[in-house]
């Protein structure tokens, strides 16, 4: 069974909830710019999954904004100072 547009949504909606809840005031205050690249993304994946059936998602952009987000994702990540958990850490 695959992915459904509901869990697309959910998922973009979980991301950008975490995004602005937990880490966008670090961001802004270390990067704004990037910051901005990442509510933009977000908006714009929101605009993909918007629509009324999974036929008319545009696949090839939403992997490619997905793709940019993630990349925009982990620039923020080490801009705010969070590190990669180690193979233990991650275990735990």
């Amino acid at each position: 069974m695959g992915t459904s547009l509901e869990d697309m949504r959910n998922n973009v909606a979980g991301i950008e909830f975490a995004h602005r809840t937990l880490f966008v005031d670090s961001l802004n205050a270390t990067d704004r710019e990037l910051a901005g690249t990442i509510d933009r993304k977000l908006d714009e994946l929101k605009a993909l999954v918007s629509v009324k059936d999974l036929r008319r998602v545009d696949i090839p952009r939403l992997r490619r904004t997905t793709e940019e987000l993630v990349v925009a994702l982990q620039g923020a990540a080490a801009k705010i100072g969070l590190k990669k958990p180690t193979l233990e850490q991650a275990q735990q």
